[in-house]
């Protein structure tokens, strides 16, 4: 603590400052005192995993609302959107994407036939990339605006680029053709085999298309 002449007032170091804590501490100081935040990185810490243990509820709660309609039909379709953004792909891309739709359409069992059956489209994952190659997608998710990203908001702060970002396809399964000409980039998806909302388009998510 260092203090002024008589006529100022006192000047109060506070660690912790940028706190939740420490914001209530500088409001209830700030009347009597000049108050000097100092940052606490403990405390930044601290509020950083608070706000991500918020929205990992979050989005925990509304994931598994989604599991029960995307893998029960007569719940109704799954009406949380997993996209993220839109991309379009390239030939290579499109031509692995189709490899593995073929793969998944041949292992597929009853249940997923019968779920193609009623829904045509296949999502299929064409490509992976990290979080930090997608443009203003680590401030989102740290803001907490992604509710759709379990995979982020469970992992340690410390390194939040790590978190994959899948690149899927959209394929009509009976013609092996695309249904949009841009895929949809996800970070959390529903159970392979099962129907999910990508971009507005019910497909039933086939992942890489290997068990």
């Amino acid at each position: 603590m260092t203090s002024s002449n008589a006529h100022s007032p006192k000047t109060i170091a506070l660690f912790g400052a940028t706190g939740t804590l420490g914001k209530a501490v500088v409001a209830a100081l700030s009347p009597k005192y000049e108050v000097l935040p100092i940052q606490n990185r403990l405390q930044d810490k601290y509020d950083i995993h608070l706000m991500k243990f918020r929205t990992l509820l979050l989005s925990l709660a509304t994931l598994a609302i989604s599991s029960c309609a995307s893998s029960n039909p007569s719940f109704g379709f799954n009406p949380v959107d997993y996209a993220l953004r839109h991309a379009a792909p390239n030939s290579q891309e499109i031509s692995l994407a189709q490899k593995r739709l073929q793969n998944f359409l041949r292992r597929a069992n009853a249940r997923q036939q019968a779920l193609l059956g009623q829904n045509p489209v296949v999502a299929v994952q064409a490509y992976e990339i990290d979080a930090n190659e997608v443009p203003g997608l680590i401030y989102q998710l740290s803001s907490g605006q992604v509710g759709t990203a379990v995979t982020y908001y469970a992992s340690d702060p410390g390194d939040p680029t790590a978190v994959p970002v899948k690149f899927l396809l959209l394929f009509d399964s009976r013609t092996a053709r695309l249904v949009s000409p841009e895929g949809v980039l996800v970070i959390d998806t529903p159970s392979r085999g099962t129907i999910g909302n990508f971009g507005g388009i019910h497909a039933v998510y086939a992942g890489t298309g290997w068990w």
